[in-house]
Formats: C-alpha cells, sequence, structure tokens
C-alpha cells in the first residue's frame, strides 16, 4: 500500500502516543498491582475489563502498523498482564479473534478516513459513528460478534 510522507508521520506519531500511554498504564499497574496478576490484585476487576475490552483492537493496531505496542522488552508488567487476562477463564472464550477483527478493520478504516479529511474533530465524530452504524448494518457482523 502506497502512503504520503504525510501519512506516514502522522502514522508514526500516532504510535508514539500509543507507546507512551501504554507507558503510563504500565507504570500504572506496576504501582496498583502490587505484584498481583491484575490490577486490583489476583482477580479481574473493573479496570481490567476496561482495558482488556482493547486488547483486541491492539492486537489489529499491530498487525495493520506492522509494531509491537505491547512489547515483553518494553512493558514487561503490562505483557504478563495481557497474557494472564487473556488466560482468564472468565475472559479467553469471549474474546474475539485477532483476524475477524483485522477483517472488519480493513472495511472499517478506508470508510474512517474518507470521512475525516479537512472537517471538525465534531463533525469526524459524528460521521466516523454513522459510518461505524451504516457498517454494521450491512457488513456480515456476526461473525465478529460471535466471538465477542
Amino acid at each position: 500500500m502506497l502512503v504520503s510522507e504525510g501519512e506516514e508521520t502522522k502514522k508514526a506519531s500516532a504510535l508514539e502516543e500509543a507507546i507512551q500511554g501504554l507507558d503510563l498504564l504500565e507504570e500504572a499497574f506496576t504501582k496498583y498491582s502490587k505484584g498481583q496478576k491484575f490490577f486490583g490484585g489476583d482477580k479481574i476487576g473493573y479496570v481490567d475489563i476496561a482495558f482488556g475490552s482493547y486488547l483486541g483492537w491492539v492486537r489489529v493496531i499491530q498487525k495493520m502498523a506492522n509494531a509491537s505496542l505491547i512489547d515483553e522488552s518494553k512493558i514487561p508488567n503490562l505483557f504478563k498482564w495481557a497474557k494472564h487476562f487473556c488466560a482468564d477463564d472468565a475472559v479467553k472464550d469471549v474474546l474475539p479473534e485477532t483476524e475477524k477483527l483485522l477483517e472488519f478493520a480493513k472495511v472499517l478504516v478506508p470508510k474512517l478516513k474518507v470521512v475525516s479529511d479537512g472537517i471538525s474533530v465534531e463533525t469526524q465524530i459524528k460521521k466516523e459513528m454513522d459510518v461505524i452504524h451504516d457498517l454494521c448494518m450491512t457488513y456480515p457482523l456476526a461473525n465478529v460478534m460471535d466471538d465477542i
């Protein structure tokens, strides 16, 4: 896929911001988990669920950007947390498959890009929500949703 230098710069900047955010999460996890498996201790809690619900999309971003966001060498505690979270009996059977989310993202991302050129953030969000709604009505989302 051919991309302009501006797009590459935006992509690199977005990845750097994501990595900085994950660094902050690593610090928070280290501080609040107190050596336990999860943010609140030895059982999954609200923070784990809130962050864990994004793990499928993080994996999709890693594949699409050919980058490692949850990298064991950079954020080892968060890396272990993700492994524990995904392996937990309450979670492992309900996490969506990365490949199915990736398939959906390949349809979604180009449509979102089209609506985002040269408009205000508020208008962009509204248009993106409209695109997502339309896709959910037409795309065979059952294949993805079966795994959630």
